[in-house]
């Protein structure tokens, strides 16, 4: 009788342990947003540095379904033509993460600066650089190549841990 017993509590355990817990990015399809993700280069940015025109105005047309998108898009190292203080070209990710501090496309506020300072401080502090764009400089593009992109997976980790938490719990 104990070997039934312990049988069944064996069974119920790894089925519970294989059951793998679902959530908005477990089987995202981000196909029906292709062709706007990949336009992410040609965003239109006004004067201020406000993003605005056709392509902005299609993301917030598709509400938040498109956020878990656009976190996927924070591993996309592709340059932009969209320059920086003629210092180094935007890429997709950068734009991506400049659109989830949006609250018209998320719908949920995005503290960006906060997710990146709690992600990256010794980073921050070792330099004495504070503006938004000068730490992304910092993170994405002061670094050898591997160690950029291995901070834009850090951020990837951390904004979707967050999203989870904070947007879809």
């Amino acid at each position: 009788m104990r070997k039934v017993i312990l049988f069944f509590v064996i069974i119920i355990c790894v089925t519970a342990c294989g059951t793998k817990r679902k959530n908005v990015f477990t089987n995202l399809d981000c196909s029906k947003y292709s062709y706007i993700l990949d336009s992410l280069g040609y965003i239109q940015e006004s004067e201020e540095g406000i993003y605005e025109g056709k392509l902005f105005d299609k993301i917030v047309s598709y509400n938040k379904d498109i956020i878990p998108c656009l976190i996927e898009k924070l591993k996309d190292t592709i340059q932009t033509n969209i320059r920086y203080a003629d210092s180094y070209n935007y890429t997709h990710s950068d734009i991506a993460l400049f659109l989830l501090g949006y609250e018209s496309i998320t719908k949920c506020p995005i503290y960006i600066g906060d997710i990146l300072y709690k992600e990256f401080k010794k980073d921050f502090l070792k330099s004495n650089l504070f503006p938004f764009e000068q730490k992304i400089m910092i993170v994405f593009f002061s670094n050898d190549k591997k160690t950029n992109y291995n901070n834009r997976l850090r951020l990837y980790k951390r904004m979707k841990k967050w999203y989870l938490r904070n947007c879809k719990g």
